[in-house]
């Protein structure tokens, strides 16, 4: 929360805004870019001019708000911690065997998925939404 002061803020918006306003260099840049729209089917092909727009109209207080939503004191955070434990890769020789690797579920108490299946299907799927305007 204090990374998030309104000098950085604004200081990030603004440098976001002039990368959106830079003019393409290469014909290479403008060409990726307007394949991307088609190729994605959203045809937006002046998109940098409304991503400008909308972050002209953005305020400091909107960002930290939605910022807030997304730190782990918040209520609405969700993580997911994976270890995985590497080891030196073994020279390939014939003799060599299969090992049997295991897997070991560390549950946290009592928000640990066990039922992955009956937890797919509590979620809320969303169609893909293409930005035509």
């Amino acid at each position: 929360s204090e990374h998030l002061n309104p000098d950085k803020i604004n200081t990030a918006i603004n440098s976001l805004s002039k990368l959106k306003v830079r003019a393409d260099v290469q014909l290479e840049e403008e060409v990726g870019r307007n394949w991307n729209e088609i190729v994605s089917k959203e045809y937006t092909f002046n998109r940098f001019e409304k991503e400008i727009k909308a972050l002209s109209n953005i305020s400091v207080e909107e960002v930290v708000e939605y910022y807030h939503k997304l730190l782990p004191a918040s209520d609405t955070c969700r993580k997911i911690s994976v270890q995985i434990i590497g080891a030196k890769e073994e020279s390939k020789t014939e003799e060599s065997q299969e090992r049997l690797l295991e897997l070991n579920l560390l549950k946290d108490k009592g928000n640990s998925i066990t039922d992955i299946d009956g937890f797919k299907s509590k979620l809320n799927a969303h169609p893909i939404i293409y930005i035509t305007d």
